[in-house]
């Protein structure tokens, strides 16, 4: 028996195969580009990002040795899509989660940032989806028609692939990227009225909330039965996470995350969901997001391979002193041209 795992990144989608013992017996990737239209834009052409994930998990099944008994799903968080629920068509590009076209809208939020934190897990910031949303539905006449028409859909990106991939166009959303819109209520895991109010973000066209572990549908046949986020589903690489470790995943963005047994509210950490089955598990977690950028504005400049940094890492810091060289990052994010330059 084996088992179907999609990877939905920033560089690629990847769909891989296992067998029950963990072993790799059949993958396929396909890779995919990000724009930036305008100033602090990020985003994706919507269809050929589905593609790509069908287009990797079609071959990879191929390839597969045998059964598939259950497929899952892991995403990058805080990207958002914007769908008809009717057919899944999407009515706008997916946006990224470095896109920070809505900031606009949060400056009137800042006398609330406390209670916002302390509800969400989140600190305000255009990274999460709630501006973004809140960009396309005034910004974009195709999502606001929908919205009049009773046919919009809006939500996690991870909602939108897998009702596309199964065919609810109406979307379910795992709470671990629900929680990135910056809208969900950690206590109460639902949608939270008193911030869709705060944020200008009509309710109805949000999915439903769903734990992570769940009977999403089928993708090409196969049951897809858990949906996360790319950062949760690092954390299980090895198997169950110990809860007294704390994990550290570098990519387009550096994140160290502990898990909690319980909900905890710091002030200067984020706070989040690790799983949500039977129970809720909850993380806390620090962020830099542009430490891709940054790391390879620092491996450009030394002549240093990008590979090799992290290969050198635990040589130089044997080499250093009690108070080892610190790189403070102060690059922002992705360095892209706008489309069409």
């Amino acid at each position: 028996m084996t088992f179907l795992a999609l990877d939905q990144g920033g560089h690629a989608s990847r769909a891989i195969v296992f067998d029950e013992a963990g072993r790799v017996v059949a993958r396929a990737e396909r890779r995919v580009e990000a724009r930036s239209p305008g100033p602090d834009h990020l985003e994706y052409d919507a269809e050929a990002l589905f593609a790509s994930v069908l287009e990797a998990a079609r071959e990879a099944l191929e390839k597969a040795p045998g059964p598939v008994r259950a497929a899952a799903l892991a995403t990058q968080r805080s990207n958002v899509a914007c769908w008809d629920r009717e057919t899944g068509r999407p009515l706008a590009p997916v946006l990224g989660w470095q896109d920070r076209r809505g900031a606009g809208f949060l400056r009137a939020l800042a006398p609330l940032a406390q209670e916002i934190h302390a509800r969400t897990g989140l600190f305000l910031s255009p990274h999460y989806g709630a501006s973004k949303l809140r960009w396309c539905l005034e910004n974009l006449p195709e999502v606001s028609t929908a919205f009049e028409a009773g046919r919009l859909a809006y939500g996690p990106m991870a909602a939108w692939i897998a009702g596309r991939l199964t065919g609810r166009f109406e979307g379910l959303a795992d709470l671990a990227n629900a929680q990135r819109t910056q809208l969900l209520n950690l206590d109460r895991l639902d949608w939270d009225p008193w911030l869709l109010e705060h944020f200008g973000i009509p309710g109805e066209p949000l999915p439903k909330a769903v734990p992570n572990r769940f009977e999403y549908g089928k993708v090409l046949g196969v049951p897809l039965r858990l949906v996360t986020g790319d950062q949760q589903a690092a954390l299980f690489a090895f198997g169950e996470p110990p809860g007294d470790w704390a994990f550290v995943n570098a990519g387009t963005g550096a994140f160290v995350l502990r898990p909690t047994p319980s909900r905890v509210a710091p002030e200067r950490l984020l706070a989040g969901l690790l799983h949500v089955d039977a129970a809720p598990r909850y993380l806390l977690e620090g962020t830099v997001n542009g430490a891709g950028a940054a790391l390879r504005f620092f491996s450009e400049r030394e002549g240093i391979g990008e590979e090799d940094l992290f290969a050198q890492l635990p040589g130089w810091l044997e080499a250093m002193p009690a108070s080892p060289l610190v790189f403070l990052n102060g690059v922002g994010g992705h360095r892209l041209e706008p489309a069409g330059e």
